[in-house]
C-alpha cells in the first residue's frame, strides 16, 4: 500500500489520527465525488481528502448535476449530504440504488447529516446507505468512514424494489476475556 500523509498537524494527543491509519490504503487512486449544497463543507471534506492522499476529487452543490455525471462516471465514493432543497440526499441515494440509471448502483455512499438521530440513520441504512456520518465531523471518523466502506466487503441484497448492502454481519469469535464477561451476564440453560 501506498504511503499515508504525515504532519504534526495530524497527531491528536499522543494517538495519531491519520499518520499510522492513512498508510494501510493507498488513497491516491480513489476517485471520491461529495455532494452537499455548503460551499464550506465542500471546501473543508476536499482539503481532508488531499490531506489523506485522494487526487481525484469532484465536489457538486446542485443534485441534479451530480445525477448527471453519476450516469456515466460514478466515482469510488460518494460523501452524499441528506439535507439538501428537493432533490435532497435520500432523494439521490434512492436514485443511485433503485432507478437503474446510475452507472453503478452498487456506489459506496457516506451519508452526510447534521442530525444524528436514530430514525434518520435507519431510514438512511435501510434507503442502501454504507455508512452514516454526523457534521461536523473530526478527521478520524471522516478517516474511519473512508477506510470502513474500503474494508467493508459486503455484498449487496435486491428484492423486488430493496437494493442495499447487506445487513447480516458475519459472526466474530470472541476472546476468552469477552467469553468469560459473556458466561457471567447470560445464564446457561
Amino acid at each position: 500500500m501506498g504511503a499515508g500523509p504525515t504532519g504534526a498537524g495530524l497527531i491528536r494527543g499522543n494517538r495519531p489520527c491519520l499518520d499510522a491509519a492513512a498508510s494501510r490504503h493507498d488513497l491516491a487512486i480513489l476517485k471520491v465525488s461529495i455532494l452537499d449544497d455548503h460551499h464550506s463543507v465542500r471546501s473543508m471534506f476536499s482539503a481532508l481528502l488531499r490531506t489523506l492522499g485522494v487526487q481525484a476529487i469532484t465536489a457538486y452543490s446542485d443534485p441534479v448535476k451530480a445525477i448527471v455525471a453519476l450516469q456515466t462516471f460514478p466515482p469510488g465514493l460518494l460523501f452524499l449530504d441528506r439535507d439538501m432543497r428537493p432533490p435532497d440526499g435520500m432523494d439521490v441515494l434512492n436514485w443511485i440504488r433503485k432507478s437503474g440509471e446510475c452507472a453503478d448502483p452498487g456506489l459506496p455512499v457516506v451519508m452526510l447529516t447534521g442530525f444524528g438521530d436514530i430514525a434518520r440513520v435507519k431510514q438512511a441504512r435501510d434507503a442502501g446507505a454504507n455508512v452514516y456520518l454526523v457534521k461536523p465531523a473530526s478527521a478520524w471518523s471522516f478517516y474511519t468512514r473512508i477506510a470502513g466502506v474500503i474494508e467493508d466487503q459486503r455484498s449487496f441484497v435486491r428484492t423486488g424494489a430493496y437494493f442495499s448492502p447487506d445487513g447480516r454481519w458475519r459472526e466474530l469469535a470472541l476472546n476468552d476475556d469477552q467469553e468469560e464477561r459473556r458466561a457471567s451476564l447470560v445464564p446457561s440453560p
